[in-house]
């Protein structure tokens, strides 16, 4: 293990996988160019998801709060663009993964990808149409990451929060973000050498930071993770699994 420094802070990053390092330090990592359009393009706008509308009596809370139970009346699908444009209550998955040594993923979004492009973030996914919890916590590993589940075992994967918080991010062209997110824990037996990750193309490049690294890089670049919105996010889900493994 080396020493990296950056912004006159040093840290321990297993095989300096050096966060601050900018994208000349490792070269072009856009290796799936063509794949990553056709799906941001194509697929992604097309894909089908579960939509809702608020039950008689409950209104949209604020970010970051709890979304209480029967809250949320399925509505049918839409595709992730139109929900989207036109603001609709959905639901989705901001997925935690650990590996057996302690280390969590991070990865960074291919830069052409509409929201977010170029930055770092977990594992998302929305969900389908009458899909539960543990069902698109399965989707995720296999469709996003490329985890052969009858290969892997887990430590622990499990809920961080009692229920989904409300997410809700207004874009400057127009489009809105609402969704009753579940923020999740994925612990691997394995350690991240072993685990053979094989992300999907929308991911230009990932790492494998500690706890405390993870924590020190975003106080150091918080901009690396896209907007205050999803850094409100992910600071929630880091002191939860602080909380969830003391």
């Amino acid at each position: 293990m080396r020493r990296c420094c950056a912004a006159q802070v040093e840290v321990e990053l297993l095989g300096c996988w050096n966060p601050f390092l900018s994208d000349d330090d490792f070269g072009d990592p856009e290796a799936r160019v063509t794949q990553a359009l056709v799906k941001s393009a194509i697929s992604g706008p097309l894909e089908k998801i579960g939509v809702y509308h608020w039950a008689q009596g409950f209104h949209e809370p604020a970010h970051l709060s709890l979304v209480a139970p029967g809250a949320l009346v399925p509505d049918g699908t839409r595709g992730v663009h139109e929900a989207h444009v036109n603001g609709l209550p959905h639901s989705g998955l901001w997925m935690f993964v650990m590996d057996g040594g302690g280390n969590l993923l991070v990865m960074r979004r291919t830069r052409l990808l509409k929201t977010c492009p170029g930055t770092w973030s977990m594992v998302g996914e929305h969900s389908h149409e009458g899909e539960d919890s543990e069902a698109l916590v399965r989707r995720a590993l296999e469709d996003e990451l490329g985890v052969d589940l009858s290969e892997k075992t887990f430590r622990l994967s499990t809920n961080i929060t009692a229920a989904p918080v409300w997410y809700h991010r207004d874009y400057q062209d127009g489009r809105v973000d609402r969704q009753a997110t579940w923020l999740w824990l994925i612990v691997f037996d394995d350690t991240w050498q072993v685990l053979g990750l094989k992300p999907d193309e929308e991911v230009a490049e990932y790492r494998w930071v500690t706890l405390e690294a993870l924590e020190l890089w975003v106080s150091v670049r918080p901009e690396d993770f896209c907007h205050d919105t999803i850094r409100t996010l992910l600071a929630l889900g880091l002191s939860q699994i602080r909380a969830v493994l003391k």
